[in-house]
């Protein structure tokens, strides 16, 4: 059976060589350029959105740049940027909702952790921000009514995360997916999240995800990474395209953060998804992913999914 979803040919000599150089060396200038500036701090605000968004732009440049002679059909398919299968759209934005709140409940029963409203959490953070007048108005909300208005808004702003996202998934999930998919889908995963862990590293070193580890915040990224690549690869192979990828990934972004104003922990291990509990929901996603291939091997699956490791025509 032919494989629908990998290119019918492999990619020219150094294709991966140059998307990995301009990717890198895009996003790790961006990482060095905001360190010179003083880095991001110890809170979120407006120009650590800025700084994070121009960083994570370098997989669609170096995705764009590493095929820019390509005709556009073969640059079409190589990227992803095929028709979705629609059967697959409601996994990529349930699955990775249902693991953030398996990891943000799991994170509660840790030693020293405690759930709150993510209203309670926002109020906090604006406190933080030096916004004191607009937390004591949102604090004024009742928290279960202003929690339930969070929730909806990130739920429902993963879809329209999926521009946004693309910024990095025509990198790991179009042109890096298309390159190593010949490897099969378990070492591609590996070396995906990997490489999607190390490019991580200037982010953050500067506080994102892990504030204040600059050493062990970005080998954590590594393994958050390595785990969340299998079951976000499975919605990417069953779906066909690098819509349920950028789908996947900006539910995880846009819920990520909900479920961290949803705890009081005492360091990062209690940081829903991405400590322990989010690790140990993590490698549960990765066994059931192993178990969900083993038991409906794609090419055997009904309406024609293709199979990893059908030829690519190499």
């Amino acid at each position: 059976m032919a494989n629908e979803t990998a290119p019918a040919e492999p990619l020219p000599r150094g294709t991966t060589a140059t998307f990995l150089a301009v990717t890198f060396g895009w996003s790790w200038s961006v990482g060095a350029a905001c360190w010179a500036a003083g880095g991001y701090g110890s809170s979120i605000d407006v120009g650590h959105v800025v700084w994070g968004f121009v960083f994570m732009l370098g997989p669609a440049i170096g995705a764009l740049v590493a095929t820019r002679r390509m005709p556009w059909p073969r640059r079409r398919e190589v990227l992803g940027l095929t028709s979705p299968r629609a059967a697959w759209l409601p996994a990529a934005w349930l699955i990775p909702f249902a693991l953030i709140v398996a990891a943000t409940l799991g994170s509660a029963l840790l030693p020293g952790v405690r759930l709150r409203w993510p209203s309670e959490g926002l109020v906090a953070m604006m406190r933080e921000l030096s916004t004191a007048e607009k937390a004591e108005k949102l604090a004024a909300w009742p928290a279960p009514l202003l929690s339930l208005g969070m929730l909806t808004q990130a739920v429902t702003g993963a879809l329209f995360n999926v521009p946004f996202m693309l910024s990095e998934e025509l990198g790991w999930r179009g042109l890096l997916w298309s390159s190593w998919r010949p490897l099969g889908f378990w070492p591609g995963a590996l070396a995906t999240g990997v490489v999607w862990g190390v490019w991580h590293a200037p982010l953050i070193a500067l506080g994102h995800n892990y504030p204040g580890m600059p050493v062990r915040g970005p080998v954590l990224m590594v393994v958050f990474c390595v785990l969340l690549t299998p079951p976000l690869h499975r919605v990417r192979e069953g779906g066909g395209s690098v819509w349920h990828a950028a789908l996947f990934h900006g539910t995880v972004n846009g819920t990520a953060m909900l479920g961290w104003l949803s705890l009081v922990a005492p360091d990062w291990r209690g940081r829903g998804i991405t400590g322990l509990a989010g690790f140990a929901v993590l490698l549960g996603a990765v066994g059931a992913t192993a178990w969900e291939r083993r038991r409906w091997p794609p090419g055997d699956r009904p309406g024609g999914e293709p199979s990893a490791g059908a030829p690519t025509g190499a």
